[in-house]
C-alpha cells in the first residue's frame, strides 16, 4: 500500500546476479556472454511485459570479492537507476543460501573464471555490513524494497524459525537504523516454511 493508500500488487521478474550477467558464459562457447550490457534494454522489456517490479540477487561472494563501492557502482546503482526509469519497483535480494553462520551452499563450480568460492556465504557480520551499506545507499530511494536474507537452509541440521528469527530481527534492525522502506522476510528450509511466523513474529 503507497503512501496515499493505493494498493499495489507485485508481479515481476528474477535477474542474475549483476557479476554474473557481465562474466559467466552463459552460451557455452568458452566466452563470457556480458548480458549485462543489455540491462537496459532488458528492463524495458519487463516494464513492456506488464511488469512492476524486478528481483536483483546480489550474492556475497560477488560482492564481497569485488568490494562493496566498486560493485554498487558498476552494477548495483544502474540497475536501480533503470528499474526507476522504466517505473519498477526493485527488490534487492542479499542472495545467501544457508544457516547463518553455519552450513551454506558453496557451488564453487559453477563455470565464471573468476569465480568467488564462497558465492553464498552466510556470515552474520557480512550481512549486517551489506545491509549497513546498501540500505544506506538505497534506503531514501522509495521504489526500492529489502529483501533480508534469501534462502534460509541448513541440510546438515535442524533449523527451525526460532533458530532463524534472531539473525533476521538483526537484519531487520540494521535496515531500519538506515531505511523505512518495504523489508521482505524469509523463513527457514529455503524460504518455504512460515508455519511458526505468526506466533513469533520479528
Amino acid at each position: 500500500i503507497t503512501e496515499a493508500g493505493e494498493k499495489i500488487k507485485l508481479r515481476g521478474v528474477n535477474f542474475e546476479d549483476p557479476l554474473w550477467l557481465e562474466k559467466f558464459d552463459f552460451s557455452g562457447d568458452g566466452l563470457p556472454d556480458n548480458r549485462f550490457r543489455e540491462i537496459a534494454v532488458d528492463l524495458a522489456r519487463v516494464k513492456a511485459l506488464g511488469a512492476n517490479i524486478v528481483r536483483f540477487p546480489l550474492y556475497p561472494g560477488s560482492y564481497f570479492s569485488v568490494g562493496a563501492e566498486r560493485y554498487l557502482s558498476t552494477y548495483v546503482d544502474p540497475m536501480v537507476d533503470l528499474a526507476e526509469e522504466n517505473e519498477l519497483y526493485v527488490s534487492i535480494s542479499y542472495h545467501v543460501i544457508g544457516r547463518p553462520g553455519g552450513w551454506y551452499n558453496n557451488e564453487a563450480d559453477r563455470g565464471l573464471p573468476d569465480y568467488p568460492s564462497r558465492l553464498h556465504y552466510t556470515d552474520a557480520d557480512m550481512a549486517v555490513e551489506f545491509w549497513n551499506t546498501v540500505a544506506a545507499r538505497y534506503g531514501k530511494r522509495k521504489h526500492v524494497l529489502f529483501e533480508i536474507y534469501n534462502e534460509p537452509a541448513d541440510e546438515t541440521a535442524a533449523f527451525t524459525w526460532t533458530d532463524l528469527r534472531p539473525t533476521g530481527q538483526l537484519l531487520i534492525d540494521t535496515v531500519r537504523r538506515h531505511s523505512d522502506n518495504i523489508v521482505l522476510g524469509s523463513g527457514p528450509d529455503y524460504t518455504t516454511d512460515h508455519s511458526a511466523v505468526p506466533t513469533n513474529p520479528y
